[in-house]
């Protein structure tokens, strides 16, 4: 603004060539295109730091400002700011002349800088106690906008009342920046050194060599040696006083804070502390014992499940122990020991399932075929001939598989003393999923019939049995 008034001052009191004139004319437009962009760069540096720098986005705004302002001092060549008459160089303020396209560029860059500023100031406003003052800056741009329009459709009018452009633009910008300042929408601050006496916190500002050079009235002095002390981190002085330090632009800043009441709090809060850590301590061996508690509670109803699915079996192989104990030949000791080996191995596979299904409501089929396949290996030592297939694959539920299993045992405890062969099924059908099991046992198997059962003795003498266990045809 100050190059402005400085060129209108030539133009109007100093100079009367008219080719000097026609430059300053160009030359207004320096100022014209620049200071909007200035205004929309303090816009964006405003509640920012001294050390704030514009990012270099911004920054490239002047690129296109740079290339206006060639345009205009360059306009003789091409014509397209202002439209001159033919070989003629020509003063505003006595010919006539037209505008080019780039004119109106210029006008619209600089209604757009000067807008966005503004809204970016009111966006960074948090310092106004009255946000309907806002009209008094808007007030100077939206007047300063008027008087262009007049300046540019009336200009006998202005000429007359209002005719020096530049003053009228540069009391209107002023005013806009006084007015923010005023409204604290930029906000600054004077009387410092009054302020800072007026702090009732004791603090005091000394420069590098710790010489004082002002303090509050509340500051009673301390030793250089203690300053010295906070550099590093805040030092608690006699009578529980905290001196802290932080340096500034020259020199530091100290001040004293009465840690006094903070020391018992922190005191109380250290025993609270202590209580709570025993209390934790004591809370944590209470969990520890009850998971224990927990964890050997469910292994007690797990094997309370155990013995009650397989009691039978259980009391089967004590009679077949008591019984083995009591044998006299070995042929009897060995049929017996192969007989405890078929219940062992049924115990054994049996109780593995409980313990899956426990965790696992629907396991895999391959639990059933390794508990079959075990159980037929130890048929097999007993001297039966077994065969074994499935043709069911995924998971099935954990009752249906114990069920198949349980059947299986019960036909080999019913004919195992008279049986030399043995073939086990697993599929499905249309009924469902089912187990069939065949056997040349000379015992009565119909017993074992039941509403999911069917037991057929052919001409062989061979049984068949089959079970239906659910599920439908796959």
């Amino acid at each position: 603004m100050v190059f402005w008034i400085v060129l209108r001052t030539l133009k109007y009191d100093f100079i009367n060539d008219a080719l000097l004139l026609h430059w300053i004319w160009y030359f207004f437009y320096v100022a014209i295109i620049l200071i909007p962009l200035l205004t929309l760069f303090v816009a964006r540096s405003i509640c920012c730091s001294e050390e704030y720098r514009l990012p270099t986005i911004w920054k490239l705004l002047m690129i296109p400002a740079v290339i206006l302002v060639l345009l205009v001092l360059t306009n003789d060549l091409h014509g397209l700011v202002f439209i001159l008459p033919p070989d003629q160089q020509m003063n505003p303020s006595t010919g006539t002349y037209g505008y080019g396209a780039v004119y109106f560029i210029i006008v619209a860059c600089v209604g757009l800088c000067y807008t966005v500023a503004f809204i970016i100031i009111f966006a960074k406003n948090r310092m106004m106690q009255k946000k309907t003052r806002i009209w008094i800056p808007a007030g100077c741009l939206l007047l300063m906008g008027i008087y262009l329009v007049f300046y540019a459709l009336y200009p006998p009018f202005i000429s007359r009342f209002f005719a020096d452009f530049n003053v009228v633009c540069c009391l209107c910008l002023t005013a806009f920046f006084e007015s923010l300042l005023k409204l604290r929408m930029i906000q600054s601050n004077s009387h410092y050194v009054e302020l800072f006496r007026c702090l009732e916190l004791p603090a005091v500002i000394v420069d590098r060599a710790y010489k004082e050079m002002v303090a509050t009235a509340a500051y009673s002095g301390v030793a250089v040696d203690d300053m010295r002390k906070a550099e590093g981190d805040p030092v608690v002085l006699d009578g529980a006083v905290r001196l802290s330090l932080a340096s500034i632009r020259g020199g530091r800043v100290l001040w004293q804070d009465d840690v006094s009441e903070l020391s018992g709090i922190l005191d109380h809060l250290q025993e609270v502390q202590e209580t709570r850590s025993e209390e934790n301590d004591l809370l944590a061996e209470e969990i520890e014992l009850r998971t224990r508690r927990a964890h050997i509670e469910e292994q007690n109803r797990l094997y309370d499940e155990m013995q009650r699915q397989t009691e039978g079996q259980i009391s089967l192989m004590n009679d077949l122990t008591t019984a083995f104990e009591q044998a006299k030949t070995e042929e009897e000791k060995r049929r017996l020991l192969g007989k405890i080996v078929v219940v062992g191995a049924y115990l054994k596979r049996r109780n593995n399932l409980i313990f899956i299904s426990d965790k696992e409501p629907y396991p895999n089929i391959k639990e059933l075929e390794l508990s079959f396949l075990e159980s037929v290996k130890n048929l097999q030592l007993y001297g039966v001939e077994c065969g074994f297939s499935n043709v069911l694959t995924g998971s099935l539920p954990a009752d249906e598989i114990m069920h198949m299993y349980d059947f299986f045992e019960e036909v080999v405890e019913a004919s195992l003393d008279t049986m030399s062969a043995m073939q086990v099924v697993i599929g499905h059908g249309k009924q469902g999923r089912f187990i069939t099991i065949t056997t040349d046992s000379n015992a009565d198997l119909s017993f074992l019939a039941g509403a999911d059962r069917t037991i057929l003795q052919d001409d062989d003498d061979e049984w068949t049995l089959t079970m239906i266990t659910g599920g439908e045809e796959a």
